[in-house]
């Protein structure tokens, strides 16, 4: 018991004290003494913090006038032949019941000069601002250091020592990622090489194609099949150049993902973060967030100390976030509304689906929304493999491989390629 506390039982002692003693003494004083009793009660109870120190700062919550906030305010696109004022009033009654059902949100709506419409937000309080603000700074330094595609392209133009102090400036301390850059390195110098030997037997094939056509309507039939044979000779080699281009170019490939999901992406963090969060700690009891956090851990090794800091600074900001913390918060929403949302759900006796992958991720990454955003209800995908959707639904492929052949060979200076198609959607968990 603190100081304070002892204090205040005292003092309330003597009140009562007082006051039984005026009461029995008959003395008009014990009823000045039982009204201070009561007004120290109530403001006591006003005052008095409690354990998780709940004072009245967290229980009143101040208005625009005196925390200050934001202002938004919007036009109005009002149909010429319907009234101003009548469809305004119409846009903040559903607006406002969307967004703010409940009323608790301590939202201003008005309608302003002109077709305008003005939407006022008070400031949250200090502590919650902090917390928030801390947890993105968290947030962000978990992402910070991801490698883009296009800085990745960069480095592996390079050459030298140039390439590989590019490539350790991205791996950082983990020998993980920097097994994979090296390998990556060495994927790409392969499709280099591959890629100009293609070209170059492409344009030969090319050349003896038009000095076959070239030959004279009075040519000798042997300088017509030894042209010929030269054509075929050379198409048999650029099939074979084109081959070794396609499956080192699927090396490439393959590499190059392994690089990229060592990132750490933004719908990695969302997700985890939507996930539950039991109130006590305890055996038998599961914490689907925590287990997540651990095992995006297990993926990068090299931010465990940035992941952690995220995960605790989301925790902190978590109590005492409301729905409206900040006015992007409420962009958001106004942006949403009236935005329908939908879910395809799979039928377990449909052949065509794998009912038992969708429970299998549920198991494994927890519940999670079907969009990230208002009217993504469906995810939809399009990737050069089915491994990129893998991790959130299961994908369906068609692979075509292009050859070389004498009829591809007659096209404009084609070089054969790699198409890969796959189409994922991801239906909510049965």
């Amino acid at each position: 018991m603190t100081a304070t506390s002892i204090l205040i039982l005292i003092y309330f002692a003597v009140l009562i004290g007082l006051t039984l003693f005026f009461s029995v003494k008959e003395s008009p004083l014990w009823k000045t003494a039982l009204i201070a009793l009561v007004l120290s009660a109530f403001g006591l109870a006003l005052w008095f913090p409690g354990e998780d120190g709940y004072g009245p700062k967290d229980r009143l919550i101040p208005g625009l006038d005196l925390a200050g906030g934001t202002t938004l305010v919007y036009d109005v696109k009002v149909p010429t032949d319907r009234d101003a004022k009548s469809v305004i009033d119409d846009t903040i009654s559903i607006l406002s019941k969307r967004v703010d059902p409940s009323g608790t949100r301590n939202l201003v709506w008005r309608q302003v000069a002109g077709n305008r419409l003005e939407v006022q937000m008070p400031l949250p309080d200090p502590e919650t601002s902090r917390r928030r603000q801390a947890y993105q700074e968290a947030r962000e330094a978990v992402l910070t250091g991801n490698i883009t595609e296009h800085a990745l392209d960069a480095a592996l133009r390079a050459q030298g020592d140039q390439r590989e102090a590019e490539l350790s400036k991205f791996a950082g301390n983990s020998p993980e990622l920097l097994a994979s850059l090296k390998t990556l390195a060495e994927a790409n110098d392969v499709l280099a090489a591959t890629t100009k030997a293609n070209e170059a037997a492409q344009a030969d094939y090319d050349k003896a194609t038009a000095a076959l056509k070239a030959l004279p309507a009075n040519a000798s039939e042997d300088d017509r099949a030894k042209a010929q044979a030269t054509v075929e000779d050379l198409r048999k080699d650029l099939q074979d150049k084109a081959m070794t281009y396609l499956d080192a170019k699927d090396v490439y490939d393959a590499a190059k993902k392994a690089v990229l999901d060592a990132n750490v992406t933004e719908a990695e963090l969302d997700r985890i973060e939507d996930l539950s969060v039991p109130d006590s700690e305890g055996p038998g009891v599961t914490n689907y967030r925590r287990d997540a956090a651990d095992k995006l851990i297990e993926a990068h090794p090299q931010k465990k100390e940035q992941i952690n800091a995220w995960y605790d600074a989301y925790r902190a900001y978590e109590t005492k976030k409301g729905q409206l913390d900040d006015p992007d918060d409420l962009i958001k929403l106004l942006q949403g509304s009236g935005v329908l949302e939908f879910r395809i759900v799979p039928a377990p006796n449909d052949p065509g689906l794998d009912v038992q992958s969708y429970r299998d991720q549920l198991a494994e990454l927890g519940p999670a929304p079907a969009g990230t955003s208002p009217g993504s209800g469906v995810r939809s995908t399009t990737s050069r493999s089915s491994s990129t959707a893998g991790k959130t639904c299961p994908s369906w492929r068609k692979t075509r491989r292009a050859t070389s052949s004498a009829a591809a060979a007659r096209s404009a200076r084609s070089t054969p390629t790699s198409t890969t198609s796959s189409w994922a959607t991801s239906p909510a968990s049965p």
